[in-house]
């Protein structure tokens, strides 16, 4: 493993950063994040990375807030190599042109067959995967009332009304994009690409402000 597949593969989606400009550096800084975590992202990686490398590894034990990162990119005052940060914020990273794009081509096949496409992206890779359920306010909704039981009706104001609480998806990503699809019918084996049509059922448009 090399100090770019060390990027790739710490976390994610933890990002390379600036990593090609300072390369040729015998220490690399990587926010691994805290706890339990962050111990086993050191165990994990950063322990067998400089064992077969020889490449020092400052493996900061907290993440990094998004606008301080901000900052520090528009200043040029970046001081590491890599960090963990959620897809939202790394996807407007890279707009803004944060990041530095990870060259997937020095990866071992064997490695590689263990991420899937869609946790790859160009400038981070996927660590953790999480599920959004649709929950309930047992206070609002008491056991043996009527309550939404799929998305539909999550969506149904008239049914079931009162607040809301969905992500915003305001950056382009991490938003209610699948629980609408599914709400106007369209078939769980069918969601994916999400880019190609309108992710605001239609039939619930009028809806969205109260809901």
């Amino acid at each position: 493993m090399n100090r770019r597949q060390f990027g790739a593969l710490t976390g994610g989606a933890l990002l390379t950063g600036p990593v090609a400009a300072r390369a040729q550096t015998d220490t690399i800084t990587v926010h691994v994040s805290g706890g339990f975590y962050g111990d086993g992202n050191i165990t994990t990686f950063v322990e067998p990375f400089e064992r077969e490398t020889g490449i020092h590894v400052n493996a900061v034990k907290s993440e990094v807030p998004s606008a301080q990162f901000e900052l520090a990119a528009k200043s040029g005052a970046i001081d590491i190599d890599a960090f963990l940060t959620t897809e939202a914020d790394s996807t407007r990273f890279e707009r803004e042109g944060y990041l530095a794009e990870i060259d997937y081509s020095v990866f071992d096949n064997r490695e590689l067959a263990g991420l899937s496409l869609a946790a790859r992206a160009p400038w981070g890779v996927e660590s953790i995967e999480a599920g959004f359920i649709l929950s309930i306010d047992s206070k609002v909704h008491p056991p043996g009332s009527p309550r939404p039981t799929n998305w539909a009706e999550f969506w149904d104001y008239s049914k079931f009304p009162g607040v809301r609480t969905l992500q915003s998806g305001q950056g382009g990503t991490q938003g209610p994009w699948e629980e609408a699809l599914i709400a106007d019918g369209v078939p769980m084996d069918k969601l994916y690409p999400l880019g190609h049509r309108p992710c605001v059922p239609q039939s619930r448009q009028d809806q969205r402000a109260d809901s």
